[in-house]
């Protein structure tokens, strides 16, 4: 597998799918020693004491830490998909000859003009007409 295979992602996250965890944690007084809630060994780390362990910490919070990942990397890719897809049709938009540019400028103007000329209607001007009292113009 490379590092761009996708089935090494899919891969990554069916092994922390079968890992159950409630929390883990190094165990109080004798760090050496990965358990769950329930105080069950998870791993054994050759070592004993207090003192928490670097190695113990990573072990201690690597599902949790790979969950926040997989999460993190699955809404990145979906941005990315997201921002692809924009990108497309903005080189649509761009790579455009330049009937197709006159053209969506025609539409354009063609829409506009259209909005503008609903309120320069005749009927509107007859309603405007309407509203004006005789001898003294239009109603306040």
């Amino acid at each position: 597998m490379t590092d761009t295979d996708p089935g090494r992602f899919t891969a990554i996250e069916r092994r922390t799918l079968a890992v159950r965890c409630d929390g883990w944690q190094q165990r109080p007084g004798d760090a050496g020693v990965i358990e769950d809630t329930q105080g069950r060994p998870i791993a054994v780390l050759g070592t004993s004491g207090p003192t928490k362990l670097p190695l113990g910490e990573f072990v201690a919070h690597s599902r949790a830490d790979m969950w926040w990942l997989i999460r993190e990397l699955k809404n990145a890719r979906s941005r990315i998909e997201d921002l692809e897809a924009d990108n497309t049709q903005i080189r649509k938009i761009l790579d455009a000859d330049e009937t197709t540019w006159r053209g969506m400028l025609n539409d354009l103007r063609g829409a506009i003009n259209h909005a503008g000329s609903l309120m320069a209607t005749s009927y509107v001007a007859s309603i405007i007409e309407h509203t004006r009292v005789p001898g003294i113009g239009p109603c306040p």
